[in-house]
């Protein structure tokens, strides 16, 4: 499945793999929150099955959400933990039953500095999708 997300695009079977095996897939119900802004960000996700919104809180509307996007089969939420140690500027909410892929930012660091070239990939790739 990983062949298919962009964020891994130019890597190899074997390099696919390594990655692979540091997901945890794990299924959301709808309206469930994978997070919410302001918490913690120390996971990236990708759908593999549902529809995920991204959404803030508009504080002078009675703290109504703003939908920033949608997040399809095969795209990537949450990237922006893997830069920072900040809270999550915005949540994510399921809106049907969906399936996601859970990376933990440190796996992804240690695999990372294990083998530069895929670092650099996945690195150029989240670059280009930002």
């Amino acid at each position: 499945m990983l062949k298919d997300i962009s964020l891994f695009n130019g890597l190899t079977d074997d390099e696919l793999s390594l990655i692979e095996r540091l997901s945890c897939a794990f299924d959301v119900a709808p309206n469930e929150y994978i997070f919410r802004g302001g918490d913690l960000g120390h996971q990236i996700y990708i759908v593999q099955k549902g529809l995920v919104q991204i959404s803030i809180e508009h504080p002078t509307h009675n703290n109504e959400l703003f939908v920033l996007g949608l997040i399809e089969p095969n795209q990537i939420f949450g990237e922006f933990a893997i830069f920072s140690d900040f809270v999550r500027s915005a949540s994510a909410i399921a809106l049907e039953p969906s399936t996601l892929l859970e990376f933990h930012k440190s796996d992804l660091l240690d695999l990372f500095d294990e083998n530069n070239h895929i670092g650099v990939v996945v690195m150029k790739n989240l670059g280009a999708l930002l």
